[in-house]
């Protein structure tokens, strides 16, 4: 997902730029299915759509998402 955001950028991404897999595969990695955001929003993103779905996300010991 990484190389084909960076592939339609035309650049490598940023520090703070991250791929959202927009119907939450992360398997699909087709072009329309990709969406540049930066580490702040993706999580506030993520954040919203748990709430939404009313999932309850946990850390890993490794401060990691599960």
């Amino acid at each position: 997902h990484v190389v084909v955001m960076e592939i339609r950028l035309g650049r490598n991404l940023l520090s703070d730029e991250n791929v959202h897999h927009i119907d939450g595969d992360k398997l699909n990695n087709l072009d329309n299915n990709l969406a540049l955001v930066t580490t702040s929003g993706h999580m506030r993103l993520h954040r919203i759509l748990d709430e939404l779905s009313g999932k309850i996300r946990e850390r890993n010991e490794d401060g990691t998402w599960r």
